[in-house]
């Protein structure tokens, strides 16, 4: 995809994300080029994403590549597509339900099958400052591999994957299941899929439906 397609791309997504309360107006969004990424400025407004608002970073490096200074976690969507082949898309998610879970600090387990399939077997947690520093970075990758999502500690969750179209389903997905989590947590009761289930389902999504999302791209 072209340059001046995928920035088409990121604008219209961030309208949607916006509308669906899945970010807020100065959220973060990002895309993989080739061998750099695309992500929304500091201080980007997503309402109106104009061109001049996302900066453009090469991945090897982490140069900037033109005159614009990205949002503050640049560093964090760096170093995950530099570990990341499958990923190509990032979106910062804040809705009150995975806000309120990162800020619980615990890992989630599946109670929806979607969850199970799209995201992960579970979502785990992880600390990162805007200055990653190497121990963050670390933790975060290995609290992403295999998964699809990760929660910020205090600072919503990350989803991820071959596109903005499909990183948003990412992002419903884990708006249920942080709210069923949380249901299940306070109110008990809730049961969750046990691991050899769950990890089934996420083999079978993997193979069947994400190579056909990846002839798509």
């Amino acid at each position: 995809m072209s340059k001046e397609n995928l920035i088409k791309e990121m604008q219209a997504s961030a309208q949607i994300l916006l509308a669906e309360g899945i970010v807020e107006k100065n959220g973060c969004i990002s895309c993989r080029m080739g061998q750099s990424m695309l992500i929304t400025a500091k201080n980007a407004d997503l309402s109106a994403l104009k061109a001049e608002a996302i900066a453009e970073i090469d991945l090897e490096s982490g140069n900037l590549m033109n005159d614009n200074t990205p949002a503050a976690e640049y560093k964090a969507h760096r170093a995950i597509y530099n570990s990341r082949s499958d990923l190509d898309a990032l979106i910062h998610s804040t809705q009150l339900s995975v806000m309120t879970s990162s800020k619980a600090g615990k890992k989630i387990k599946p109670t929806l099958d979607d969850m199970a399939q799209i995201a992960g077997i579970t979502v785990n947690v992880a600390s990162v400052s805007d200055t990653l520093t190497s121990r963050e970075e670390k933790k975060l990758i290995k609290a992403l591999k295999g998964r699809h999502a990760v929660l910020l500690q205090d600072n919503g969750i990350l989803c991820g994957s071959v596109s903005l179209h499909e990183a948003h389903a990412v992002c419903m997905v884990m708006d249920k299941a942080c709210t069923s989590f949380i249901e299940a947590e306070i109110l008990g009761g809730g049961v969750y899929i046990n691991k050899p289930e769950s990890a089934l389902m996420r083999f079978i999504y993997l193979k069947k439906y994400s190579k056909q999302a990846e002839k798509n791209k």
